[in-house]
């Protein structure tokens, strides 16, 4: 693997009404990622093909194999990965742009700010890989299991 080819920049973009993350930096957002093509998660489950970012005051793992978000709680040097069953993303599209390989997502977060006050907020999101055969290798065993289930 050539030296940084799993490094990609995620990008987000708030998609919703809540006025206090429309003001605030979280409305449009850019990280680095390190893309991971195998993660052991609790209990000895995996999953292939994912990556961590951080998005409103917590941290996430998204799984694309599967399309299976899960947030990370973290205790000192510990992990735990919780599945979000309230919470999910699609894959749009990859495409290659350029010295880029761009794939868009739509993301749903469920949020329960108070009992009364339950919301899901929207995002678009695009994560740009390198346009590398090895990223597009990974991508590829991605595409086709999503396109199966439609």
């Amino acid at each position: 693997m050539k030296p940084g080819i799993d490094r990609g920049e995620l990008i987000t973009h708030y998609n919703g009404y809540n006025r206090k993350i429309n003001q605030s930096e979280q409305h449009l957002s850019s990280q680095r990622i390190k893309f991971i093509t195998s993660q052991a998660l609790n209990g000895g489950e995996e999953a292939n093909y994912c990556f961590e970012f951080k998005l409103l005051n917590r941290k996430f793992l998204m799984v694309l194999d599967q399309e299976k978000l899960y947030e990370i709680l973290e205790d000192g040097e510990d992990k735990v990965y919780v599945l979000l069953t309230e919470s999910w993303f699609y894959i749009l599209k990859s495409f290659e742009e350029g010295k880029k390989y761009v794939t868009q997502i739509t993301l749903t977060l469920h949020y329960e700010y108070t009992p009364q006050a339950e919301f899901y907020e929207n995002f678009d999101v695009q994560l740009n890989m390198r346009n590398e055969p090895e990223v597009k290798y990974w991508f590829s065993k991605i595409r086709p299991r999503e396109e199966e289930e439609m």
